[in-house]
């Protein structure tokens, strides 16, 4: 059974955050993930509606080529690496547009793909790299590393929850050196409720601990502890982004009245 913690703010359960200096730094990590979730919410926003400047949907490189059973029917689904493209293209975006004084442009923050993790053997194209980077030029310590994963049924759970998703923070070599980490789920169907319950119970399962939910600003949050070998415990936050899939697989869960969704 897993610790769990109420709707609690971030800034408490920031892990290796032991003193003056670290209570402070703590205090920034909640500011600065209130704005990283409230950025990406916007951008999947923006790219779901095809608004002006953020149509990345009519492009060609959107669509993968397979197709995936839902109910009595098979849907196509957009590239992973497509939507995380979109999404950090219009973060930056977005963030070029806020005022002087925001946070995103007082703190120079930047966001960045494919980046290399800090520790680790490897160089050049065997180099393991995080998904989405978004970190500061001022505050070094402000480095948020975002592992991504579509998520249709629940053996894409399995895999946002494994090795290759939300365990790469328990890595040797690992996925962040900061305290704070991050995993979005692109979901295709259902509700954040819904995924949530899944995660947690396959997170659990691998060895994540604390599962509970935490305040955002006006957004509660999943968020479980994994410990890495080398840097110790971090805090990762989950947040589940909506997108469509072709036909629509929430309209035919809708049409079907409750149908399940069974996956090869």
């Amino acid at each position: 059974m897993s610790e769990t913690r109420a709707h609690s703010k971030i800034a408490p359960s920031v892990p290796r955050s032991e003193g003056y200096l670290g209570s402070v730094r703590a205090v920034v990590w909640e500011t600065f993930l209130v704005n990283v979730v409230a950025l990406l919410k916007s951008a999947a926003r923006r790219i779901s509606r095809g608004e002006e400047g953020f149509d990345y949907q009519s492009r060609k490189s959107w669509w993968g080529s397979g197709s995936y059973p839902v109910l009595n029917g098979h849907v196509r689904l957009p590239l992973e690496n497509s939507i995380t493209d979109a999404l950090a293209r219009a973060c930056e975006a977005i963030r070029r547009g806020r005022r002087p004084n925001h946070f995103l442009i007082e703190k120079q923050i930047f966001i960045a793909q494919q980046q290399p993790r800090e520790q680790q053997a490897q160089l050049g194209d065997t180099a393991y790299k995080t998904d989405i980077q978004i970190a500061s030029s001022s505050l070094h310590y402000l480095d948020l590393r975002i592992e991504a994963k579509r998520i249709l049924g629940g053996g894409d759970v399995t895999d946002y929850c494994g090795e290759e998703g939300l365990m790469r923070f328990a890595h040797a070599e690992p996925y962040t050196n900061q305290p704070v980490g991050m995993m979005l789920g692109y979901i295709f169907r259902h509700d954040d409720v819904h995924w949530q319950a899944e995660i947690e119970g396959r997170a659990v399962a691998n060895g994540a601990t604390c599962f509970g939910t935490l305040r955002a600003g006006r957004w509660i949050l999943p968020s479980c502890t994994v410990t890495s070998p080398t840097v110790g415990e971090v805090l990762v936050i989950h947040l589940l982004l909506p997108f469509e899939s072709k036909p629509s697989a929430r309209e035919m869960d809708r049409k079907g009245e409750n149908g399940s969704c069974v996956q090869g």
